[in-house]
């Protein structure tokens, strides 16, 4: 029986993608680097961690690719809250998991204190018992990330669910032994063969799917 569920941000809770694509293109022009195609922008929005984007879609070093990132995270800072939305079906899952008594957490990429200012501004911080995010001063994985998530919560892996858009969310859920729920409707994944190699998951095309299957195994 499950009785914590973690999200993550980008792609899952929010549609950030006009946000992530107007920072990738400020940044872009602020360095002078190559300009990136529409079909690139969209790969990019969804490629993560953040400094492997820059390097692979920039061909920029790691140093280059660091004060990117910087940049980019200025930029995103100012503007996110007012160039992002949330995903319809989130606030009902939100309002029904709660009444159900989870546990509700978050583990995402972003910088941890910039993510809690991000659902603040958006008014569904209050919903999270843990929002845990990237530390820029050390390299972290997302692994790193949802393992620090499930201490402040105090939840098992095997009674938790983490719900996320990306091989890199699937990847960490699997290296901690969460039960991982893939959805289609943000950046990453298309279809269930995007998850052939990974064991204990499901995938779904919409919010209210996801809340049926997590009631389902309460």
């Amino acid at each position: 029986m499950f009785n914590t569920v973690i999200f993550d941000i980008d792609g899952t809770l929010l549609d950030t993608s006009q946000g992530v694509t107007e920072a990738i293109k400020f940044t872009i022009n602020e360095f002078g680097l190559k300009k990136l195609n529409k079909e690139e922008l969209k790969n990019f929005v969804g490629y993560s961690p953040l400094k492997k984007g820059f390097m692979h879609f920039c061909n920029v070093d790691g140093d280059m690719a660091n004060l990117c990132c910087e940049t980019y995270r200025k930029y995103y800072k100012e503007k996110s809250a007012q160039l992002c939305r949330i995903y319809e079906g989130i606030i009902p899952l939100l309002d029904l998991l709660k009444i159900q008594k989870y546990k509700l957490g978050v583990a995402t990429f972003k910088n941890e204190e910039n993510a809690k200012l991000l659902l603040k501004a958006l008014e569904i911080d209050y919903y999270f018992d843990y929002v845990s995010g990237a530390n820029y001063e050390k390299e972290q994985t997302k692994t790193d990330i949802l393992k620090k998530c499930l201490y402040e919560l105090k939840s098992n892996p095997k009674e938790t669910i983490f719900i996320g858009d990306s091989h890199t969310d699937a990847a960490a859920s699997e290296e901690v032994g969460c039960m991982f729920i893939g959805v289609t409707y943000g950046f990453g994944f298309k279809s269930e063969d995007d998850l052939s190699d990974i064991l204990h998951k499901k995938i779904f095309d919409n919010v209210s799917e996801v809340g049926k299957y997590i009631i389902s195994r309460t």
